[in-house]
């Protein structure tokens, strides 16, 4: 993931090929598998990959695909607190072309924590939203939200040192 955060699919690619045929079959290393597909612009394998593992986005690869997508529950508890959730639902509703609920399921996933910008833009479904002022007003959120973390951890001696960053004040 660190890999394709960072916009590079073929260390990506050669880090998945690398590992263990088994260890490929997880839940979680089948969705990497179809992230990097994404990343490579192959849509049919990464719904393939996203078939068992991740509903959302194996929803999302085959509205964009121009495919008829299998009907999602979109009903989420009111107790799900993982970000991811709804950054994948937004994916799928960009896909699908609802455009509104996707920005609205955005800004529920900043509201809980998400600040990877970077994994937005890898995402070919949100292609459509990047001129949108709204999605452009949700990145700038969480590019302000990771600057003054930055500068708050940066404002801490103590505990840039606890961990084991550098500290030069000269």
């Amino acid at each position: 993931m660190s890999a394709l955060r960072h916009g590079d699919s073929a260390r990506a690619k050669a880090l998945f090929a690398a590992l263990p045929t088994d260890a490929r079959e997880t839940k979680r290393l089948r969705q990497i598998s179809g992230l990097i597909h994404l990343a490579n612009g192959d849509l049919t394998a990464a719904s393939a990959a996203f078939v068992d593992a991740d509903p959302l986005l194996y929803a999302a690869t085959v509205a964009a695909l121009g495919s008829e997508a299998p009907p999602i529950d979109l009903s989420v508890p009111d107790n799900v607190t993982w970000p991811g959730q709804y950054v994948d639902e937004a994916a799928y509703l960009a896909a699908s072309g609802q455009r509104a609920a996707a920005l609205k399921s955005l800004e529920r996933a900043v509201d809980l924590g998400f600040r990877d910008h970077r994994h937005l833009g890898a995402l070919p479904f949100f292609s459509s939203l990047k001129n949108d002022p709204a999605y452009e007003a949700i990145v700038a959120r969480i590019k302000e939200d990771i600057a003054f973390q930055r500068k708050l951890l940066q404002s801490d001696d103590t505990l840039m040192r606890a961990l084991g960053l550098t500290v030069d004040r000269s």
